[in-house]
């Protein structure tokens, strides 16, 4: 997971998990055990952020900075919490929109 922060938006981008029940669903690739999907979600006029490193520095990849798997994101009216292996981002936004890549083959 990686993520932005631009124009007020906070957008996480995302290897997204789709169940059977999703409409984007679709049988997984051979080298995949479920269906997979990259993705971002935005979560609009982020405001209020709090961010809470689990650690002194962030882990890398070949993309840059990798915030690892998110674990729980839970929602309270416009309170949102973001918690993944190495941070915990807690704010405020106007609503989350979830997008997906054009489909690669």
């Amino acid at each position: 997971m990686g993520l932005t922060f631009a124009g007020g938006d906070l957008k996480l981008r995302a290897v997204l998990h789709l169940t059977k029940d999703h409409p984007g669903y679709s049988d997984p690739r051979k080298s995949e055990w479920a269906c997979y999907r990259d993705g971002w979600l935005t979560f609009a006029k982020c405001r209020d952020l709090i961010w809470n490193q689990k650690s002194d520095s962030l882990p890398q990849d070949v993309d840059g900075y990798d915030m690892g798997t998110i674990n729980t994101l839970t929602v309270v009216d416009n309170r949102y919490v973001v918690e993944t292996d190495v941070l915990k981002l807690r704010f405020q936004a106007d609503g989350l929109t979830v997008t997906f890549d054009q489909e690669q083959e």
